[in-house]
């Protein structure tokens, strides 16, 4: 007798039911793709030297210091590595290495300048994570040409249901998100954005009405909620995607958003039936997909399914990490990252530093003038990036031979239309304070009244 319960047992034998390949065939060859324009369109765009040889400081992630740009050379002959892995990606040529290098090449990239972070390199990241375990060159790819006899067309249900649930994970964190009064009862920072559209030829003046920031904004939380159960289910599954290529191809057209709508638009085509890409073909014979249960190739060993559940569950709690923190956390931004909180916030900010060194004597430091535009920028209004900055001055001017040095930051931030307040207290010694995941009490609750700013 198994010491083996039914529930699970009928559960691995769905997970390894076979699927038709070539769904996740379609999705290597576009991400693949879509990767290699992204290589190209930094390259073009001067993005390399802009954002890792140029600057002459970077602001990192905590517990990755040690990840630094390389010289000039080394950065160009980096991305060149990275767009020959998204190639080797898209035609499936060793296709698990590929996305190996591609994943390592491209994180390391994402992790040298925290002030370049948007939320899309971080999918980017993960999808090809997961592309490294998933058999995504079982067909349509070199390696399938290679093999001889070829393999067959079907992989196990697993790898359509790791995929699907990544992204479905997105959405439901984006959508949660915007379960908030700036989102829906302020229709903010939509409202704000779409003001700034109103030179626009014909549409402009529509465009800064406010009905339509909240319906844009109700629209959009409502969208992020529901559209993986619309595109899952196979009666709307047409008009979901449909509605898919409006939504994101309007935020594409106003907003700078760069490769985001492509890859949930590519992502989308997940939720297919696997064999979709047969009706881009001629008609002919098609493949069999028998379901009876039986574990086909790429069959996924138990113990890789609870590795498989114990991802997900990891990124289910990344995102639940800010209700760890006090205050709002648009403002503080603890936990903000990794939690796919998107388009929620438009804030602006200012700061200079005050430096006392242990002789006595007091400078006053410019950021604006020693960083690169994106980085003051982000830097301004970011409270865990204005101390990290305060602790590359401490160092700085500690290693000048200025004795024990104290940094004391004047910040200023405006959130989502709200009058500019503190946002860093004034007395404290950011010098002082080391970099943790702790809450930092430092930081200014938002709304607070002016003359308790201090």
């Amino acid at each position: 007798m198994s010491s083996t319960s039914p529930k699970p047992s009928r559960y691995y034998r769905w997970l390894n039911a076979p699927q038709d390949a070539r769904g996740l065939a379609a999705f290597r060859i576009l991400f693949g793709a879509l990767m290699i324009f992204a290589v190209v369109r930094f390259w073009t765009n001067g993005w390399i030297h802009e954002l890792y040889i140029a600057p002459s400081t970077h602001f990192t992630y905590l517990g990755f210091e040690w990840v630094r740009p390389w010289p000039a050379w080394g950065m160009y002959g980096h991305f060149g590595v990275m767009g020959a892995a998204a190639l080797g990606l898209m035609i499936g040529a060793w296709t698990r290495i590929s996305a190996a290098v591609f994943f390592l090449t491209f994180t390391y990239a994402e992790l040298i300048e925290k002030a370049a972070y948007l939320n899309h390199y971080y999918l980017v990241s993960l999808l090809a994570l997961l592309l490294i375990f998933v058999p995504a060159g079982a067909t349509w790819s070199v390696d399938a040409w290679r093999r001889n006899p070829p393999s067959s067309v079907t992989v196990a249900r697993w790898a359509y249901v790791l995929l699907r649930s990544q992204i479905a994970i997105v959405y439901l964190f984006a959508g949660l998100a915007k379960l908030n009064s700036d989102w829906l009862v302020r229709a903010e920072p939509l409202q704000t954005w779409l003001r700034s559209y109103g030179d626009l030829p014909l549409v402009g003046h529509v465009l800064g009405e406010p009905w339509v920031a909240y319906a844009m904004s109700w629209g959009g939380a409502l969208f992020d909620l529901t559209i993986v159960g619309w595109l899952l289910l196979p009666r709307t599954r047409l008009v979901a995607y449909a509605s898919s290529v409006f939504f994101h191809g309007t935020i594409w057209l106003l907003f700078p958003v760069g490769v985001f709508s492509w890859v949930m638009l590519i992502s989308a085509t997940l939720f297919f039936s696997p064999s979709w890409p047969r009706h881009l073909k001629r008609p002919g014979p098609s493949v069999a997909t028998p379901d009876d249960g039986a574990p086909r190739h790429h069959a996924v060993a138990r113990p890789l399914v609870y590795i498989g559940v114990a991802y997900l569950v990891v990124q289910l709690l990344i995102p639940l990490r800010f209700t760890l923190y006090p205050g709002n956390v648009n403002w503080t931004e603890e936990g903000f990252r990794f939690s796919w909180r998107v388009m929620l916030i438009e804030k602006t900010g200012l700061v200079e530093y005050e430096v006392r060194t242990g002789n006595g004597q007091r400078q006053v430091v410019y950021p604006r003038s020693e960083l690169t535009p994106l980085q003051y920028q982000m830097m301004s209004n970011q409270p865990d990036m204005i101390h990290e900055y305060a602790l590359q001055l401490a160092r700085r001017f500690e290693r000048d031979g200025r004795g024990t040095v104290r940094v004391h930051a004047h910040a200023w931030v405006a959130l989502n239309g709200r009058p500019s307040q503190r946002i860093v207290r004034p007395d404290i010694d950011l010098a002082a304070e080391p970099r943790t995941l702790r809450a930092s009490d430092w930081i200014v609750p938002l709304g607070l009244p002016a003359e308790l700013h201090r």
